[in-house]
């Protein structure tokens, strides 16, 4: 796809059928969506946060706070996904727990894995500049320079 096609900016109706299409979603399941809203208070925090316009912490932040509120959403569905049954999921901190414990390690994730990556690249690099200095000496004395 063309830089170009990527700057078009949609129309205004289709971003207000989004929206209108969202909040619709939201009032049908609203059970789902109260629990959600509350389980993903560290992805929504991250993305307002977060000024990298690739959202690389937002993504692993939400990716696995999603995971974690994966078994909270089962146990609501299970129980019939009433707004009393979303509000004594909030009651129970084990519930909202596995979200944001999900939120911490995507957190981590995000924190220490480019630093991993980049010291193996580091490495990498360096062991192969070695080998090429090795093979550099080797050529010197084979030519006699």
């Amino acid at each position: 796809m063309s830089t170009a096609t990527n700057n078009i900016a949609r129309p205004r109706y289709e971003r207000w059928t989004i929206i209108i299409g969202l909040v619709g979603l939201a009032a049908a399941f609203a059970p789902t969506t109260v629990f959600l809203l509350f389980a993903l208070l560290p992805t929504i925090a991250t993305a307002t946060l977060e000024q990298n316009p690739r959202r690389s912490v937002t993504i692993a932040v939400g990716a696995i706070n999603i995971a974690g509120a994966v078994p909270g959403l089962l146990h609501l569905w299970q129980k019939g996904a009433s707004m009393d049954g979303a509000i004594q999921l909030l009651n129970d901190p084990r519930s909202w727990g596995w979200a944001y414990m999900g939120a911490i390690v995507g957190g981590l994730i995000a924190a220490i894995l480019p630093r991993l990556v980049a010291g193996i690249m580091t490495n990498k690099v360096q062991r192969q500049l070695h080998e090429l200095e090795q093979r550099q000496k080797q050529l010197a004395a084979q030519w006699g320079l």
